[in-house]
């Protein structure tokens, strides 16, 4: 059986312009992805991490990840199939642009892997990372990037869970490979009805972003690789009257205002957050004449400072 979560082709552009720009603050090479990954912590995945967690076996766990896991920010897809004895969870990376792959795939390995999968495992679980594979198509600076990065961020875990995972570099694909009666273990806090709960509200939220109109979220994309970019000058790159654009909006509900808004917010909070940007490099980088302008506007999207979410 193969199960993927196939990113469309606006997303891949959505993600080569942003993490373009995040290669451009943090610098090129090994290790950049493991350390913006390094910023995120189970919290960040928010109803996922609790589905995942009281999951009652690990097969559980696995499925609700496959299903919801486009909650996360995550760009690299995933498949999973399975043989006779053996899974294999594929990582693959061939439709993202090639200058950000490799950075993409570190980030998300360790996103996924490290934040996510190994602090959700049983002790049983743990105690049987050995007999599993993760190889990685990254040279070996990065896997040890990789692997540095997991072990801090699992550090409080005794005995540390990526230790015992053998991680390969300069592998022509990436997968993790494991015994299929893994999938029969105990998660670390099973609770079939916290599961269920949390499983739903992550579905009812993917439902909710699905069900926005098209036109509205190539808008918004749009604005996501070019954040001064005024409704003229998004409706001539659509070859479209700005009239047009404006009411095809309204009649998906929103106005192009809205979405330069949802824009700004969605990162704004990346970049006071994961990124670790101050208020004022934020405001900066988002068009504001002064952070006093983007905090003010940011308290009124959020209901709170960007103080209270990075250092001013």
């Amino acid at each position: 059986m193969t199960r993927g979560t196939g990113q469309v082709n606006r997303q891949i552009r959505i993600c080569s312009a942003s993490n373009r720009n995040r290669l451009h603050t943090l610098g090129d090479g090994p290790g950049v992805g493991t350390e913006v990954a390094m910023r995120f912590s189970l919290t960040n995945f928010r109803l996922l991490g609790f589905a995942m967690l009281s999951s009652p076996i690990a097969g559980e766990a696995l499925r609700v990840a496959l299903n919801t896991l486009q909650i996360g920010n995550r760009f690299i897809d995933t498949a999973v199939t399975f043989g006779r004895t053996t899974g294999r969870i594929e990582f693959r990376t061939d439709t993202l642009p090639g200058d950000v792959r490799a950075f993409l795939l570190e980030r998300d390995t360790v996103l996924i892997c490290g934040v996510l999968v190994l602090r959700c495992l049983g002790p049983s679980l743990r105690d049987r990372l050995g007999e599993t594979r993760l190889e990685l198509a990254l040279p070996h600076r990065s896997v040890a990037a990789v692997t540095d990065g997991m072990t801090r961020l699992l550090s409080d875990i005794s005995p540390n869970p990526v230790r015992q995972l053998p991680i390969v570099a300069d592998r022509p694909v990436s997968n993790l490979t494991f015994p299929l009666d893994l999938l029969t273990e105990p998660m670390s806090m099973p609770d079939p009805a916290t599961a269920a709960l949390c499983e739903r509200h992550c579905l009812e939220l993917l439902q909710q972003r699905r069900e926005r109109g098209k036109f509205a979220t190539g808008i918004r994309s749009a604005m996501l690789t070019r954040i001064d970019a005024t409704a003229n000058d998004v409706a001539a790159t659509l070859n479209l009257d700005v009239r047009t654009l404006r009411r095809r909006l309204a009649d998906e509900g929103t106005t192009f205002g809205a979405l330069r808004d949802e824009v700004r917010c969605t990162l704004a909070l990346d970049m006071l957050g994961p990124l670790g940007l101050t208020v004022r490099e934020t405001a900066s980088r988002l068009g504001y004449s002064s952070p006093a302008a983007f905090s003010r506007v940011f308290t009124c999207w959020t209901g709170e400072p960007p103080s209270t979410h990075r250092r001013t």
